[in-house]
């Protein structure tokens, strides 16, 4: 992305980027986007570990300090293609570049709510094939599309 456009209210509105075809190597990122003509809205459950500390017992009576107040974050207006209308609780679907995630019991197509819950990140899943230790990592997440 090179350059984003905001309106009066300092919302975005429009993102300038250049396209970088398969042939280039060390690309820096790649966005993913949905567009909101195909598009339906969801909300979004990310999961994250309930404890900053490994094992809150070595804290002793300060183990309430250790709560991850980031343990859940909701995003209430993502953007999902349209072809997930259909779903049926407890299906389970990757979201690129973010993980899996299941339609959870709130989902109600009837009334428009599509319901999806984090289980497994892909970032968990590359650490674990390095056999690298999960680090604690400040969670940075924004509401974006899906």
């Amino acid at each position: 992305m090179e350059k984003e456009i905001k309106n009066s209210k300092g919302e975005i509105e429009r993102l300038e980027a250049s396209l970088i075809t398969e042939k280039q190597e060390n690309v820096p990122g790649v966005i993913h986007w949905v567009s909101e003509k195909h598009s339906i809205r969801a909300e979004v459950r990310h999961y994250n570990k309930l404890f900053l500390e490994e094992d809150p017992k070595v804290l002793g009576e300060k183990w309430k300090e250790c709560i991850n107040k980031n343990s859940l974050v909701v995003l209430d207006k993502a953007l999902i293609w349209n072809t997930l209308k259909d779903v049926k609780e407890l299906d389970r679907f990757q979201f690129e570049r973010k993980g899996y995630f299941s339609v959870d019991y709130d989902t109600d197509i009837a009334k428009n709510r599509y319901v999806f819950n984090l289980i497994v990140t892909l970032s968990e899943n590359k650490d674990k094939k390095k056999g690298k230790e999960i680090k604690k990592r400040k969670l940075k997440l924004h509401n974006s599309n899906y």
